[in-house]
């Protein structure tokens, strides 16, 4: 059997086209909706880029020890601060309101990307309630990240301690710096590449060593692998995995048998029981 549709009748045809009429105005109210958001975006990115062009970038880093750093790169009326404050264990430190302002009033924001503080402020971007650009060190192209050798994981502790990542790092930092501000790019690039000059020289004066040794703690690995130097024992494995006595024991015996031939601490360790181990074992077998 065959249905004919009947042709709609003068009321029908009356409903329709209000009903169409309606969705045409809809769907006009929608897009000029959007063009006026697009159009408020646009001229409020604009004010930004006029406020950093006039006042220079905001740059808070995470970690106190990045802030010389950033500072090799900074303009004329940039400014660079710190979150975490100096002589704080930033792997302990947690973000406080004034450090939530502080950031919400940046436009770059440098982290190293692995303690608990950082994790936060990478949530935050990604909520959209910071603005600031993230710039995350073992995320940045060309990184190259070690594993430790005591857990299998990656090591997060400082990987531009090692002069390629650190090169990475300065010349992927005056990259976004130069897209942030502009009116600053050359200055910022110039910087990057007498920075890579000076560290080319050092370099080439460096001497390579062929050697495997016990490490203080995941941070000296950066430091010296890149010259040669195999970290292939910690005494501190992670932040909150400290040594222990077969940890001890495990690097003594690597010392004895001369699988591992020196013996790399850290600034401060000294000062410290685990530090004063670290320096007993090189004595002991230096």
């Amino acid at each position: 059997m065959c249905t004919k549709l009947k042709s709609p009748g003068a009321s029908e045809r009356v409903v329709h086209g209000a009903v169409a009429g309606g969705l045409r105005g809809w769907r006009l109210y929608a897009a000029l909706a959007v063009a006026v958001a697009v159009a408020a975006a646009a001229w409020w990115s604009t004010l930004g880029g006029r406020e950093r062009e006039r006042s220079g970038l905001r740059i808070a880093v995470t970690f106190p020890s990045l802030k010389p750093d950033v500072e090799l790169l900074a303009c004329e009326g940039d400014t660079v601060v710190s979150v975490a404050p100096p002589g704080v264990d930033p792997h302990d430190y947690q973000l406080a309101p004034r450090d939530v302002e502080e950031l919400r009033g940046s436009d770059l924001i440098v982290s190293t990307g692995h303690a608990p503080f950082e994790a936060r402020i990478a949530e935050l971007v990604a909520r959209g309630e910071l603005k600031a650009k993230l710039v995350e060190v073992p995320s940045v192209p060309g990184i190259k990240l070690l594993t430790n050798p005591a857990t299998g994981w990656e090591n997060l502790h400082w990987p531009i301690y090692d002069p390629s990542n650190y090169l990475a790092f300065i010349k992927h930092l005056a990259g976004v710096m130069a897209e942030l501000r502009p009116s600053c790019a050359q200055a910022y690039r110039e910087r990057a590449a007498a920075i890579e000059r000076e560290l080319g020289s050092l370099l080439s004066r460096a001497p390579k060593i062929n050697a495997a040794a016990v490490g203080y703690s995941p941070v000296v690995q950066y430091a010296v692998e890149w010259a040669g130097v195999k970290v292939s024992y910690l005494l501190v494995k992670e932040h909150e995995l400290p040594a222990t006595p077969e940890d001890i024991a495990a690097a003594d015996r690597a010392l004895a048998e001369g699988r591992a031939l020196l013996v790399v601490s850290v600034k401060g360790a000294e000062g410290t029981p685990l530090g004063a181990k670290a320096e007993e074992l090189a004595r002991k077998y230096g």
